[in-house]
């Protein structure tokens, strides 16, 4: 699998945010990036990835401890009310398209929460089910395998109403009626 890049990647959040999911093509996302310009005003970063590198250490993944990586973003705009991080997986389809599937979903993080230490989630947060009904952070591509992803905070001004192992599906549903700031930070994993 190719790497993708930081440019699709982004065209990609947008028609995610804005359409209905990745499967939309590049162009017809772009059209949309003007109208988006405002949403994206998070900073995320991770201590655990390092200067220009997107990539992803052994530690956070099946060949190490398969613990979730620390994260850290800037202060959410004041109308927040709950604040989620979602992993998403990013692959190129066919015809300059790109696919994406929620991997991890937490939910339930108050607005004054600014980030999440190594394999662990405050009191209060609420972990979602993703497509195959895991609850669980993992990265394990296939070996010999090169995985893209990205890692997103949202800050909703609203509290969607959540319950432990809630669906990932549903929380996405409800991100793209609301439309809310974000930030994005890509990743990726070379598995030997």
């Amino acid at each position: 699998m190719r790497a993708v890049s930081n440019t699709t990647i982004g065209v990609c959040l947008l028609a995610v945010l804005l359409v209905s999911g990745c499967g939309a093509s590049a162009t017809g996302s772009a059209r949309s990036a003007a109208a988006t310009a405002g949403l994206r005003q998070i900073a995320l970063t991770s201590p655990a990835i390092t200067g220009t590198s997107i990539a992803i250490p052994a530690r956070y993944t099946c060949d190490g401890g398969d613990v979730s990586m620390p994260l850290r973003w800037s202060t959410v705009p004041h109308t927040t009310r709950e604040v989620l991080v979602v992993l998403f997986s990013v692959e190129p389809a066919n015809r300059g398209r790109v696919t994406d599937t929620a991997q991890w979903v937490v939910a339930g993080l108050p607005p004054g929460v600014h980030q999440l230490a190594a394999g662990r989630l405050p009191p209060g947060a609420l972990v979602g089910r993703d497509a195959a009904g895991r609850t669980r952070y993992s990265i394990c591509p296939p070996r010999g395998a090169h995985a893209s992803y990205l890692m997103v905070v949202f800050a909703s001004p609203q509290k969607l109403e959540h319950s432990a192992g809630f669906s990932d599906a549903s929380a996405w549903a409800k991100l793209r009626q609301i439309r809310p700031p974000y930030g994005v930070m890509p990743a990726a994993y070379w598995r030997a």
